[in-house]
């Protein structure tokens, strides 16, 4: 045996042989079981076969058929271990239960409705999870009425050996009682329907499960107690007698506690505390007075509005305090707590910090997103912090010498606050890879063309007037966005030359789809757009971003096509279909048979044409579709809404909010691809139809990972203040980051007010919070009256208000910049000077004349790197020449047989409204992959091209 193969082939043989001769013959697609195994005794494994029927009686005393289709056993006189799961068995032999030597029996994932009546009395292992029990087992309960066992003889024990009892996922209901079993310690009874559980008798009682259930009553014998689960119920009173002085773990989340046991406090031994989504409004006066060992202390979505005193050198690491009223901290915090690593204090009301910090304080992670601080300069004293969440504050400027003391700084978010300019030297920092500023005042942008390290940078909605490209992107940048800027000069001819050093792509963060810049000013739309479409999206600390929008708000013209589709795990797929559903949809709306389900089978179909690639690879989907319609004589509009998975969008209203999703109300997963994992993942769309009303505000689209995090409620209470459905979006996507999400986030924010003409952004916080608007005296912003960016207590500048005062509303174009005020770019800009370094000639400010092209400029786009991000698409074909004949007569659009400028295409384009299939290429695939007719074919490309 000199070769490799040989050797490996006999080490199978051998493998295989050791297999038989202990039983082994597990996943080798028995259909029955084999004679000569019937008298092996010690350990027979059959799981994983393809077993039925009944399962005849073995002399084998470790047995285990786990994952068959038995439907039925018969009597196992030598099992000592006997592993049932995964099966279809319905009843259990009556003998099993005075079976002697039986010491464990998982019969888990089964049809079983009740376990044979007996006294189990060399039982130590239970494991039934997972079937259709209504009620304890009769040897479990309280000899009480309703549990005495008529066929139990007088001398039959209890099983005393007990040890392990798993009954999670049944139907168990109502009160349940359990009998004082001498070594039972571990108990699971969740996901039941239990409303009130006693456990007074189980002195040994270890640890408890019992969360997912309806319990309004919790009893717990504390003598031996280290760890309690009871989160997702509704507990309004919890007893643990005597004091659990062994406690180590304490989960009471998502229930309706007003108040924490006093005797909390006093456990040292307790390491982590979740107390999550309750009612508490305080905790007891010596909550932190003990020396003790807490290190996790979860809080979150309570009605706290203070905490008490700690003791010094506490050692608690985290401390999770988000969605409460805190105003202020205790005055000692921050010395209190040296080996604190991770605060969130997001939404909250706090309006100062604690000023003492003590010397080498580990703060490495600090949330304080959402509350009303004017100024952070203790914050210097975190030499460790890594992330720091700042957003929506009242902040006016960045303590001095935060430069040299956050060395260690990765992500800095400080979007929505008051900053008019920013320290120098931002680029010294090594770790940075995310900066967010947006919704500011900054006039200048940062000087970052040297950092390492940074891969995001948000500067839109600023005052920006002039950027210099080659100061401001440095080699690692991934994303670029300064849209939102007003006074933004921008010449193309700057940002070709920039381009053809690096791979750029721009898209139009507008919501109008246009793919190049106008070369005329628009006209004044006497009707407005029906629906206005915002995002934002992040991998988070992902390497990449596995989520794919489709936004088409002129689809059919006068239709929007919205998509959002998450696959988890790759990026590819996510990219097909967002590609592929406004044509899979065109094809289904003129189906005969199925027009009126057009949604579902648009996702059917998309399924079905991922093929190889959806074997192994799966997605969630959510499809929206909103057109007006007319029925009655009465002009409506529609929206309907198809979802496949875990995506999904609310409407957020006047005063309400309505989640437009399927509840799964089965274990079976709904995705679509992932063929390979069918029955266990299939694709079923839900869909829901409904006419949009006048109260209707906005659609929020999300990935489930949003969800997770922000619920209905929350969402659409952030954002029905804010007009501007791109500043909705990001500042959901603000506070799901300052939540503690870490994943891909995807977010699609819809305007519905047909009215909906004012761009002028407003921010607006509740009433522990603050907004902003802006105040112009000339449509475009840019009058010499307009002292817009400065801090005084005049009129027309960019400010925050904690007042609830309506914002005047000021009309101007969100694409074009006015002649009036508008700088004309000269040749000088070209030569590498800042954009709008220009001076206005009296000629150019008078409006006189007809308008060149250089006079309008566009204020509102993102610049991206061509990465695994976000985009990768060019538009060097469109730069470089014109449409060709034949791309003239696919993209029908008006506005293909007007002349348009290279530059201006180069430089202002929607890449993600130009996916390959809908080029020219397109046109020679077969009949097969193609629309039906040419009128098909026409409309399509309509379809694709009506927004450029």
């Amino acid at each position: 045996m000199e070769e490799l193969w040989q050797r490996s082939l006999w080490a199978s043989w051998l493998a295989e042989e050791e297999r038989r001769d202990e039983g082994d013959l597990s996943g080798i697609g028995l259909t029955e079981v084999p004679p000569e195994v019937l008298t092996m005794v010690g350990r027979l494994d059959l799981s994983r076969n393809h077993l039925s029927g009944e399962l005849p009686s073995l002399a084998a005393s470790i047995i285990s058929v786990a994952d068959n289709k038995l439907s039925s056993i018969a009597l196992q006189p030598s099992a000592v271990i006997l592993d049932l799961s995964g099966n279809r068995i319905h009843h259990l032999p009556q003998e099993i239960s005075r079976q002697q030597g039986l010491e464990e029996l998982r019969v888990d994932r089964n049809l079983l409705s009740s376990l044979p009546p007996g006294s189990y009395r060399d039982l130590k292992v239970l494991s039934a999870s997972n079937n259709r029990l209504t009620q304890l087992p009769n040897f479990l309960s309280m000899t009480e009425p309703q549990f005495i066992l008529e066929d139990i003889e007088e001398d039959d024990e209890k099983p005393q050996k007990l040890q392990n009892v798993n009954l999670r996922g049944n139907s168990l209901k109502g009160t349940i009682i359990l009998g004082n079993y001498g070594n039972l310690t571990q108990l699971d009874v969740s996901e039941n329907s239990i409303e009130s559980l006693d456990l007074r008798a189980l002195e040994k009682l270890q640890n408890v499960q019992c969360s997912r259930n309806k319990l309004q009553e919790l009893s717990v014998n504390g003598t031996s107690l280290t760890s309690l689960i009871a989160g997702n119920n509704y507990l309004t009173k919890l007893t643990i007698h005597p004091r659990p002085t062994k406690l180590k773990h304490l989960d009471i989340s998502y229930n309706r506690l007003e108040l924490l046991p006093e005797w909390v406090g006093t456990c040292q031994l307790l390491r982590t505390l979740f107390a999550s989504h309750n009612l508490i409004s305080s905790l007891p006066d010596r909550f932190f007075s003990s020396e003790g060992s807490l290190q996790t202390l979860q809080l979150s979505f309570n009605r706290l509005s203070s905490l008490p005193p700690l003791t010094k050198n506490s050692s608690l690491q985290q401390i999770f305090l988000q969605g409460n009223r805190i105003r202020t901290l205790p005055q000692h915090f921050f010395l209190a707590t040296p080996r604190l690593r991770t605060l969130n204090l997001t939404k909250n009301r706090l309006e100062e910090l604690p000023g003492a910090v003590v010397e080498g304080h580990q703060m490495e992670r600090l949330y304080l997103t959402c509350n009303q601080l004017t100024e952070i300069d203790c914050l210097v004293h975190f030499h460790s912090l890594r992330l720091l969440h700042l957003s929506y504050n009242l902040v006016s400027q960045l303590p001095q010498g935060c430069v040299n003391a956050w060395c260690e700084m990765e992500e800095l978010v400080i979007s929505g606050n008051r900053l008019d300019s920013l320290p120098a030297g931002l680029e010294a920092w090594k770790h940075l890879r995310v900066l967010r500023l947006h919704c500011n005042l900054l006039q200048d942008p940062p000087a970052l063309v040297t950092s390492s390290s940074l891969k995001v940078l948000d500067l839109s909605h600023n005052n920006l007037e002039k950027v210099n490209l080659s100061s401001l992107i440095s080699k690692q940048l991934q994303f670029l966005d300064i849209s939102g800027n007003t006074r933004l000069q921008v010449d193309p001819r700057q940002f070709n030359d920039y381009r053809s050093q690096r791979n750029v792509s721009l898209v139009d963060t507008s919501g109008k789809g246009r793919a190049a810049l106008p070369t005329e000013p628009e006209q004044n739309n006497s009707n407005p757009a029906q629906w206005t479409v915002g995002f934002s999206e992040t991998p988070g600390n992902r390497e990449r971003l596995c989520v794919a929008q489709l936004r088409l708000t002129g689809f059919c013209g006068s239709e929007a096509l919205l998509g959002l589709f998450d696959s988890g795990t790759d990026s590819e797929l996510p990219k097909i279909l967002a590609s592929s559903i406004p044509r899979i949809l065109l094809e289904e709306r003129t189906v005969k048979e199925t027009a009126t389900e057009y949604m579902k089978y648009t996702l059917l179909a998309a399924h079905r044409e991922l093929k190889e690639r959806g074997q192994r690879l799966g997605c969630c989907a959510l499809v929206c579709h909103m057109c007006s319609e007319r029925g009655s004589g009465v002009k409506k509009r529609t929206l309907r809404v198809a979802t496949v998975g875990e995506a999904k969008a609310v409407l957020a209203r006047a005063s309400s909010s309505l989640t437009l999703a399927h509840v799964p109300t089965q274990m079976v997963r709904s995705q679509i691809g992932n063929s390979s994992m069918y029955p266990l993942v299939i694709p079923d769309p839900h869909v829901t139809e409904l006419t949009l009303r006048d109260d209707d505000r906005f659609l929020i689209m999300a990935n489930k990972r949003l969800w997770e995090v922000v619920s209905a409620e929350e969402a659409a209470s952030e954002v029905r203040h804010v007009t501007v459905p791109g500043l909705a979006a990001k500042r959901l996507q603000d506070l799901a980051q300052s939540y503690g999400c870490e994943d891909n986030l995807s977010v699609i924010v819809v305007s519905l007010q047909q009215t909906l003409t004012n761009t002028a952004y407003r921010l607006q916080e509740k009433a522990d919070g603050c907004w902003c608007h802006v105040d112009r005296s000339s449509p475009s912003g840019q009058s010499d009256q307009a002292s817009y960016g400065k801090a005084s207590s005049g009129e027309n500048f960019l400010h925050y208000i904690t007042e609830k005062k309506e914002p005047e509303e000021h009309r101007f174009e969100p694409v074009l910049m006015r002649e009036n005020g508008t700088r004309k770019m000269t040749s000088r800009i070209h030569d590498g000077s800042h954009f709008g370094d220009c001076e206005e000639s009296p000629s150019e400010r008078s409006g006189g004349g007809q308008m060149s092209e250089e006079q309008f400029r566009c204020w509102e786009y993102m610049l991206e790197q061509n990465t695994q991000l976000l985009f990768d698409k060019e538009l060097g074909s469109i730069s470089k020449a014109g449409l060709s004949p034949h791309q003239r007569k696919i993209f029908g659009s008006t506005r293909s047989n007007e002349s348009c400028c290279q530059k201006n295409s180069a430089y202002f384009g929607t890449i993600t409204h130009l996916p390959t299939q809908y080029n020219s290429a397109s046109r020679e695939k077969s009949e097969t992959d193609s629309l039906e007719t040419e009128d098909r074919m026409s409309k399509y490309w309509d379809v694709a091209t009506t927004e450029l």
